[in-house]
Protein backbone atom coordinates (compact mmCIF):
# COMPACT_ATOMS: atom_id res chain seq x y z
CA UNK A 1 0.00 0.00 0.00
CA UNK A 2 1.55 3.18 -0.76
CA UNK A 3 -0.49 5.53 0.47
CA UNK A 4 -2.09 5.87 4.24
CA UNK A 5 -3.87 8.57 6.56
CA UNK A 6 -2.00 9.84 9.13
CA UNK A 7 -3.50 10.96 13.41
CA UNK A 8 -4.97 13.91 11.27
CA UNK A 9 -6.64 12.33 8.60
CA UNK A 10 -4.22 13.63 6.04
CA UNK A 11 -3.04 11.37 3.32
CA UNK A 12 0.40 10.73 3.60
CA UNK A 13 2.27 8.64 0.49
CA UNK A 14 6.47 7.68 1.36
CA UNK A 15 7.32 7.55 -2.56
CA UNK A 16 8.51 10.95 -2.58
CA UNK A 17 10.00 11.18 1.00
CA UNK A 18 13.32 11.26 1.55
CA UNK A 19 15.10 8.19 4.04
CA UNK A 20 15.41 10.92 7.01
CA UNK A 21 11.90 12.57 6.25
CA UNK A 22 10.71 8.81 6.46
CA UNK A 23 12.67 7.91 9.54
CA UNK A 24 11.13 11.08 11.19
CA UNK A 25 7.75 10.44 10.36
CA UNK A 26 7.86 7.04 11.35
CA UNK A 27 9.31 8.10 15.15
CA UNK A 28 6.46 10.81 15.44
CA UNK A 29 3.58 9.49 14.02
CA UNK A 30 1.18 6.67 13.55
CA UNK A 31 -0.71 5.87 10.20
CA UNK A 32 -3.94 4.00 9.30
CA UNK A 33 -5.74 2.51 6.23
CA UNK A 34 -8.38 4.66 4.90
CA UNK A 35 -10.33 1.15 4.34
CA UNK A 36 -10.13 -0.20 7.25
CA UNK A 37 -9.02 2.14 9.56
CA UNK A 38 -6.14 -0.21 11.26
CA UNK A 39 -3.43 1.07 12.56
CA UNK A 40 -0.30 0.01 9.54
CA UNK A 41 3.26 0.36 9.69
CA UNK A 42 6.07 2.06 7.32
CA UNK A 43 8.39 -0.71 5.52
CA UNK A 44 11.05 1.21 4.22
CA UNK A 45 14.15 -1.10 3.16
CA UNK A 46 17.28 -0.73 1.15
CA UNK A 47 15.92 -2.67 -1.83
CA UNK A 48 12.05 -2.02 -1.71
CA UNK A 49 9.61 0.82 -2.40
CA UNK A 50 8.83 2.96 0.78
CA UNK A 51 5.14 1.42 1.41
CA UNK A 52 2.98 0.87 4.58
CA UNK A 53 1.91 -2.46 5.23
CA UNK A 54 -1.47 -4.16 7.05
CA UNK A 55 -0.06 -5.85 10.42
CA UNK A 56 -0.53 -9.75 10.49
CA UNK A 57 -3.34 -10.27 11.60
CA UNK A 58 -5.32 -7.38 9.77
CA UNK A 59 -8.85 -8.48 8.37
CA UNK A 60 -8.96 -5.50 6.18
CA UNK A 61 -11.04 -6.11 2.71
CA UNK A 62 -8.75 -4.67 0.65
CA UNK A 63 -5.63 -6.72 2.38
CA UNK A 64 -5.07 -9.44 -0.45
CA UNK A 65 -2.04 -10.80 1.28
CA UNK A 66 0.69 -8.02 1.01
CA UNK A 67 2.17 -6.53 -2.33
CA UNK A 68 5.56 -6.88 -3.41
CA UNK A 69 8.18 -4.77 -4.58
CA UNK A 70 7.70 -4.92 -8.44
CA UNK A 71 3.89 -4.97 -7.95
CA UNK A 72 4.22 -1.54 -6.08
CA UNK A 73 6.78 -0.23 -8.67
CA UNK A 74 4.56 -0.89 -11.55
CA UNK A 75 1.44 0.47 -9.81
CA UNK A 76 3.32 3.78 -9.50
CA UNK A 77 4.84 3.77 -12.92
CA UNK A 78 1.20 3.45 -14.19
CA UNK A 79 -0.04 6.22 -11.84
CA UNK A 80 2.83 8.33 -13.29
CA UNK A 81 2.30 8.06 -16.47
CA UNK A 82 -1.28 8.61 -16.77
CA UNK A 83 -1.05 11.48 -14.53
CA UNK A 84 1.34 12.62 -16.59
CA UNK A 85 -0.91 12.15 -19.51
CA UNK A 86 -3.51 14.92 -17.66
CA UNK A 87 -5.91 12.23 -16.83
CA UNK A 88 -8.12 12.91 -13.69
CA UNK A 89 -6.00 10.07 -11.35
CA UNK A 90 -6.06 8.69 -8.27
CA UNK A 91 -4.22 6.17 -6.47
CA UNK A 92 -5.53 3.04 -4.00
CA UNK A 93 -8.97 5.29 -3.87
CA UNK A 94 -11.09 3.53 -1.30
CA UNK A 95 -14.53 2.39 -3.04
CA UNK A 96 -16.40 1.85 0.89
CA UNK A 97 -19.85 0.52 -1.04
CA UNK A 98 -18.36 -2.86 -2.73
CA UNK A 99 -15.17 -2.62 -0.02
CA UNK A 100 -12.56 -2.84 -3.15
CA UNK A 101 -9.57 -0.19 -3.50
CA UNK A 102 -8.20 -0.33 -7.02
CA UNK A 103 -4.52 0.39 -7.74
CA UNK A 104 -5.52 3.21 -10.14
CA UNK A 105 -8.81 4.99 -10.73
CA UNK A 106 -9.20 7.30 -13.80
CA UNK A 107 -11.47 9.33 -15.08
CA UNK A 108 -11.66 10.49 -18.51
CA UNK A 109 -14.86 11.68 -20.44
CA UNK A 110 -17.14 11.27 -17.94
CA UNK A 111 -16.61 7.32 -17.57
CA UNK A 112 -14.39 6.38 -14.61
CA UNK A 113 -12.36 3.46 -15.11
CA UNK A 114 -10.95 1.08 -12.40
CA UNK A 115 -6.95 -0.40 -12.99
CA UNK A 116 -6.00 -2.84 -11.58
CA UNK A 117 -2.25 -4.41 -11.82
CA UNK A 118 -2.44 -8.03 -11.25
CA UNK A 119 1.11 -9.71 -10.83
CA UNK A 120 0.35 -13.18 -8.70
CA UNK A 121 -2.38 -15.58 -9.46
CA UNK A 122 -5.81 -15.05 -7.45
CA UNK A 123 -8.83 -16.84 -7.80
CA UNK A 124 -11.57 -17.16 -10.75
CA UNK A 125 -14.25 -15.96 -7.99
CA UNK A 126 -11.75 -13.00 -6.86
CA UNK A 127 -11.09 -11.64 -10.43
CA UNK A 128 -15.02 -12.35 -10.79
CA UNK A 129 -16.03 -10.66 -7.65
CA UNK A 130 -14.26 -7.34 -8.50
CA UNK A 131 -15.21 -6.88 -11.78
CA UNK A 132 -18.89 -7.10 -10.84
CA UNK A 133 -18.20 -4.77 -8.02
CA UNK A 134 -16.66 -1.88 -10.28
CA UNK A 135 -19.46 -2.58 -12.90
CA UNK A 136 -22.03 -1.93 -10.13
CA UNK A 137 -20.51 1.81 -9.60
CA UNK A 138 -20.27 2.13 -13.99
CA UNK A 139 -16.97 1.93 -13.10
CA UNK A 140 -15.22 0.26 -16.36
CA UNK A 141 -12.15 -2.34 -14.74
CA UNK A 142 -9.12 -3.03 -17.14
CA UNK A 143 -6.66 -5.62 -15.34
CA UNK A 144 -3.44 -5.38 -16.89
CA UNK A 145 -0.90 -7.94 -15.60
CA UNK A 146 2.51 -8.32 -14.61
CA UNK A 147 5.06 -8.61 -17.56
CA UNK A 148 6.22 -11.80 -15.14
CA UNK A 149 2.68 -13.88 -16.28
CA UNK A 150 3.38 -13.32 -20.14
CA UNK A 151 3.96 -16.56 -21.39
CA UNK A 152 4.59 -15.47 -25.19
CA UNK A 153 5.90 -18.70 -27.36
CA UNK A 154 7.87 -17.60 -30.17
CA UNK A 155 6.62 -14.75 -32.43
CA UNK A 156 3.01 -15.11 -32.54
CA UNK A 157 1.76 -17.14 -29.70
CA UNK A 158 1.10 -16.68 -26.09
CA UNK A 159 0.19 -19.40 -23.78
CA UNK A 160 -3.85 -18.81 -22.73
CA UNK A 161 -4.67 -20.99 -19.73
CA UNK A 162 -7.97 -20.62 -18.41
CA UNK A 163 -6.54 -18.05 -15.23
CA UNK A 164 -5.53 -16.15 -17.91
CA UNK A 165 -8.29 -16.11 -19.94
CA UNK A 166 -10.54 -13.80 -17.46
CA UNK A 167 -8.32 -10.88 -17.58
CA UNK A 168 -9.46 -10.22 -21.41
CA UNK A 169 -10.85 -7.07 -21.42
CA UNK A 170 -13.41 -5.50 -24.69
CA UNK A 171 -13.92 -1.93 -23.70
CA UNK A 172 -16.68 -1.88 -26.34
CA UNK A 173 -17.86 -4.02 -28.89
CA UNK A 174 -16.38 -2.47 -31.57
CA UNK A 175 -12.88 -3.20 -29.99
CA UNK A 176 -10.87 -6.96 -29.88
CA UNK A 177 -10.86 -8.58 -27.14
CA UNK A 178 -7.19 -7.51 -25.72
CA UNK A 179 -4.53 -8.28 -22.50
CA UNK A 180 -2.31 -6.52 -21.28
CA UNK A 181 1.03 -6.88 -19.62
CA UNK A 182 3.47 -4.32 -17.82
CA UNK A 183 6.80 -4.36 -16.88
CA UNK A 184 7.97 -2.36 -14.32
CA UNK A 185 11.71 -2.88 -14.77
CA UNK A 186 11.66 -1.38 -18.35
CA UNK A 187 8.16 0.81 -18.94
CA UNK A 188 6.98 -1.31 -21.57
CA UNK A 189 3.59 -2.31 -22.06
CA UNK A 190 2.78 -5.56 -24.09
CA UNK A 191 -0.89 -5.41 -25.70
CA UNK A 192 -2.04 -8.68 -27.31
CA UNK A 193 -5.41 -9.40 -29.10
CA UNK A 194 -6.81 -11.42 -31.72
CA UNK A 195 -7.01 -14.52 -30.18
CA UNK A 196 -7.22 -17.71 -31.94
CA UNK A 197 -6.67 -21.01 -29.75
CA UNK A 198 -4.73 -23.75 -31.19
CA UNK A 199 -5.18 -26.04 -28.16
CA UNK A 200 -6.92 -25.70 -24.59
CA UNK A 201 -3.96 -23.77 -23.78
CA UNK A 202 -2.25 -22.13 -26.47
CA UNK A 203 -3.71 -19.66 -29.38
CA UNK A 204 -2.51 -17.20 -32.08
CA UNK A 205 -2.22 -14.00 -31.05
CA UNK A 206 -0.99 -10.32 -32.16
CA UNK A 207 1.42 -8.40 -30.18
CA UNK A 208 2.19 -4.84 -29.71
CA UNK A 209 4.81 -4.08 -27.25
CA UNK A 210 5.36 -0.05 -26.73
CA UNK A 211 7.04 2.06 -23.92
CA UNK A 212 4.21 3.61 -21.45
CA UNK A 213 6.91 7.06 -21.86
CA UNK A 214 5.59 7.49 -25.63
CA UNK A 215 2.15 5.92 -25.40
CA UNK A 216 -0.99 7.81 -25.63
CA UNK A 217 -3.86 6.67 -22.94
CA UNK A 218 -6.46 6.16 -26.18
CA UNK A 219 -3.92 4.01 -27.83
CA UNK A 220 -4.36 1.35 -25.25
CA UNK A 221 -7.28 0.05 -27.28
CA UNK A 222 -6.26 -0.96 -31.00
CA UNK A 223 -7.61 -2.46 -33.64
CA UNK A 224 -5.35 -5.04 -33.77
CA UNK A 225 -6.32 -8.27 -35.92
CA UNK A 226 -3.83 -10.58 -38.44
CA UNK A 227 -5.16 -9.98 -42.00
CA UNK A 228 -6.91 -12.77 -43.70
CA UNK A 229 -3.34 -13.45 -45.09
CA UNK A 230 -1.20 -13.85 -42.03
CA UNK A 231 -4.56 -16.22 -40.80
CA UNK A 232 -3.99 -18.63 -43.22
CA UNK A 233 -1.34 -18.78 -43.42
CA UNK A 234 -0.63 -19.57 -39.52
CA UNK A 235 -3.26 -21.69 -39.38
CA UNK A 236 -1.96 -23.76 -42.75
CA UNK A 237 1.08 -24.50 -40.11
CA UNK A 238 -1.50 -25.49 -37.09
CA UNK A 239 -3.34 -27.51 -39.04
CA UNK A 240 -1.12 -29.75 -40.74
CA UNK A 241 0.52 -30.12 -36.94
CA UNK A 242 -3.16 -31.17 -35.56
CA UNK A 243 -2.77 -33.96 -38.18
CA UNK A 244 0.43 -34.92 -37.78
CA UNK A 245 1.63 -34.29 -34.32
CA UNK A 246 2.44 -37.37 -32.57
CA UNK A 247 0.13 -38.56 -29.69
CA UNK A 248 1.66 -40.48 -27.38
CA UNK A 249 0.51 -40.95 -23.72
CA UNK A 250 -2.92 -39.50 -23.91
CA UNK A 251 -4.47 -38.63 -21.12
CA UNK A 252 -7.71 -37.01 -19.70
CA UNK A 253 -9.84 -34.29 -22.51
CA UNK A 254 -7.57 -35.95 -25.14
CA UNK A 255 -7.93 -39.28 -24.22
CA UNK A 256 -11.88 -39.25 -23.96
CA UNK A 257 -12.15 -37.62 -26.97
CA UNK A 258 -9.95 -39.94 -29.07
CA UNK A 259 -12.32 -42.83 -27.55
CA UNK A 260 -15.30 -41.14 -28.58
CA UNK A 261 -13.59 -41.02 -32.20
CA UNK A 262 -12.96 -44.69 -31.93
CA UNK A 263 -16.97 -44.89 -31.04
CA UNK A 264 -17.94 -43.29 -33.81
CA UNK A 265 -15.87 -45.57 -35.95
CA UNK A 266 -13.64 -42.92 -37.25
CA UNK A 267 -10.16 -41.48 -36.12
CA UNK A 268 -8.40 -38.01 -35.67
CA UNK A 269 -6.57 -38.22 -39.44
CA UNK A 270 -9.89 -38.79 -40.90
CA UNK A 271 -11.92 -36.40 -39.75
CA UNK A 272 -13.60 -33.73 -43.06
CA UNK A 273 -11.31 -29.99 -43.20
CA UNK A 274 -14.25 -28.38 -41.43
CA UNK A 275 -12.87 -29.69 -37.80
CA UNK A 276 -10.45 -27.43 -36.71
CA UNK A 277 -11.27 -24.50 -38.13
CA UNK A 278 -10.00 -20.94 -36.54
CA UNK A 279 -12.99 -19.63 -34.64
CA UNK A 280 -12.31 -15.63 -33.53
CA UNK A 281 -13.87 -16.28 -29.97
CA UNK A 282 -12.70 -20.28 -29.11
CA UNK A 283 -11.42 -19.41 -25.67
CA UNK A 284 -14.81 -19.28 -24.43
CA UNK A 285 -14.56 -23.25 -24.82
CA UNK A 286 -13.39 -25.57 -22.19
CA UNK A 287 -12.67 -27.73 -24.68
CA UNK A 288 -10.20 -27.62 -28.28
CA UNK A 289 -11.41 -26.72 -31.14
CA UNK A 290 -11.18 -30.26 -32.91
CA UNK A 291 -13.28 -31.82 -29.66
CA UNK A 292 -16.38 -29.58 -29.81
CA UNK A 293 -16.16 -28.92 -33.48
CA UNK A 294 -15.99 -32.85 -34.47
CA UNK A 295 -19.16 -33.44 -32.02
CA UNK A 296 -20.89 -30.98 -33.25
CA UNK A 297 -20.62 -32.01 -36.81
CA UNK A 298 -20.66 -35.70 -36.32
CA UNK A 299 -23.59 -36.02 -33.69
CA UNK A 300 -25.35 -33.24 -35.04
CA UNK A 301 -25.13 -32.25 -38.69
CA UNK A 302 -23.28 -35.65 -40.00
CA UNK A 303 -26.40 -38.07 -39.71
CA UNK A 304 -28.77 -35.63 -41.86
CA UNK A 305 -29.55 -36.14 -45.40
CA UNK A 306 -29.39 -33.37 -47.34
CA UNK A 307 -32.34 -30.76 -46.87
CA UNK A 308 -32.97 -31.95 -43.19
CA UNK A 309 -32.91 -29.67 -40.62
CA UNK A 310 -31.53 -28.85 -36.96
CA UNK A 311 -32.08 -25.85 -34.49
CA UNK A 312 -29.81 -23.90 -32.43
CA UNK A 313 -30.87 -25.37 -28.95
CA UNK A 314 -30.02 -28.57 -30.11
CA UNK A 315 -26.29 -27.77 -30.92
CA UNK A 316 -26.22 -25.99 -27.23
CA UNK A 317 -27.68 -28.90 -26.04
CA UNK A 318 -25.31 -31.04 -27.46
CA UNK A 319 -21.73 -29.00 -25.84
CA UNK A 320 -23.56 -27.55 -22.72
CA UNK A 321 -20.36 -29.07 -21.36
CA UNK A 322 -18.03 -27.67 -23.19
CA UNK A 323 -18.50 -23.83 -23.60
CA UNK A 324 -18.02 -21.61 -20.58
CA UNK A 325 -20.65 -19.72 -18.47
CA UNK A 326 -20.19 -16.02 -20.40
CA UNK A 327 -20.95 -14.52 -16.80
CA UNK A 328 -17.29 -15.58 -15.82
CA UNK A 329 -16.28 -13.15 -18.59
CA UNK A 330 -17.87 -9.64 -17.21
CA UNK A 331 -14.93 -7.97 -19.02
CA UNK A 332 -16.36 -8.69 -22.17
CA UNK A 333 -18.38 -5.69 -23.62
CA UNK A 334 -20.09 -7.91 -26.27
CA UNK A 335 -18.97 -12.12 -25.87
CA UNK A 336 -19.93 -13.44 -29.55
CA UNK A 337 -20.66 -17.34 -29.23
CA UNK A 338 -18.18 -19.13 -30.66
CA UNK A 339 -20.60 -22.03 -31.99
CA UNK A 340 -22.61 -19.85 -34.23
CA UNK A 341 -19.16 -18.34 -35.53
CA UNK A 342 -18.53 -21.98 -36.47
CA UNK A 343 -21.91 -22.05 -37.86
CA UNK A 344 -21.18 -18.94 -40.14
CA UNK A 345 -18.45 -20.76 -41.47
CA UNK A 346 -20.01 -23.66 -42.42
CA UNK A 347 -22.43 -21.50 -44.14
CA UNK A 348 -19.97 -19.66 -46.11
CA UNK A 349 -19.10 -23.08 -47.45
CA UNK A 350 -22.42 -23.95 -48.37
CA UNK A 351 -22.64 -26.82 -45.95
CA UNK A 352 -25.75 -25.21 -44.43
CA UNK A 353 -28.15 -22.22 -44.65
CA UNK A 354 -29.81 -20.79 -42.08
CA UNK A 355 -33.92 -20.78 -42.64
CA UNK A 356 -34.96 -19.31 -39.72
CA UNK A 357 -33.30 -17.29 -36.16
CA UNK A 358 -32.88 -20.28 -34.73
CA UNK A 359 -32.83 -23.28 -37.17
CA UNK A 360 -30.33 -24.39 -40.13
CA UNK A 361 -30.94 -26.71 -42.81
CA UNK A 362 -28.13 -28.96 -44.09
CA UNK A 363 -27.36 -28.13 -48.02
CA UNK A 364 -24.46 -30.92 -48.82
CA UNK A 365 -22.71 -33.98 -47.59
CA UNK A 366 -18.80 -33.46 -46.22
CA UNK A 367 -15.99 -35.85 -47.38
CA UNK A 368 -14.47 -38.07 -44.78
CA UNK A 369 -10.92 -38.86 -45.38
CA UNK A 370 -9.39 -42.53 -45.98
CA UNK A 371 -5.98 -41.63 -45.48
CA UNK A 372 -3.51 -38.97 -44.19
CA UNK A 373 -2.09 -37.78 -47.62
CA UNK A 374 -5.82 -37.17 -48.62
CA UNK A 375 -6.87 -35.12 -45.65
CA UNK A 376 -3.68 -33.14 -45.65
CA UNK A 377 -4.71 -31.92 -49.32
CA UNK A 378 -7.88 -31.50 -48.64
CA UNK A 379 -6.97 -29.31 -46.13
CA UNK A 380 -4.49 -27.13 -47.65
CA UNK A 381 -7.35 -26.87 -50.66
CA UNK A 382 -10.22 -25.97 -48.21
CA UNK A 383 -7.75 -23.24 -46.47
CA UNK A 384 -7.01 -21.80 -49.75
CA UNK A 385 -10.66 -21.55 -50.64
CA UNK A 386 -11.38 -19.81 -47.18
CA UNK A 387 -8.86 -16.67 -47.21
CA UNK A 388 -11.37 -14.74 -49.29
CA UNK A 389 -14.13 -15.46 -46.38
CA UNK A 390 -12.60 -14.83 -43.34
CA UNK A 391 -14.20 -12.01 -41.17
CA UNK A 392 -13.59 -10.50 -37.69
CA UNK A 393 -17.24 -10.57 -35.99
Amino acid sequence: MLQAKNKRGKMISLVSLSKAEIKELKNQDSFFCPACKEQVMIKAGLKNIPHFSHLPDSTCPTNHGGEGNYHMKGKLSLYEWLRGENQAVQLETYLSTIQQRPDILVERNRRKIAIEYQCARITKEEIIKRQVGYQKLGIIPIWILGAKLLKRIGKNHLQLDPFTRHFIHQFNKTLPPTLYYFCPHTDSLTIVTDFHMTSSTRALAKFKKVSIKKLVFSNLFPVNYFTKQELLYLWKKEKRYFRMRPRHRLSGTELNWHHWLYHQQTHFEYLPSIIYLPVYSSYLMKTPLENWQSRLYLQCIHPLSKGETFSWQECIYLLQNHIHDFSNYPSLASPRHPVQQYLQILMKLSILEKISPNNYRKLKDVHMYSHLEEALKGDNMLLNYLTSMLEHA
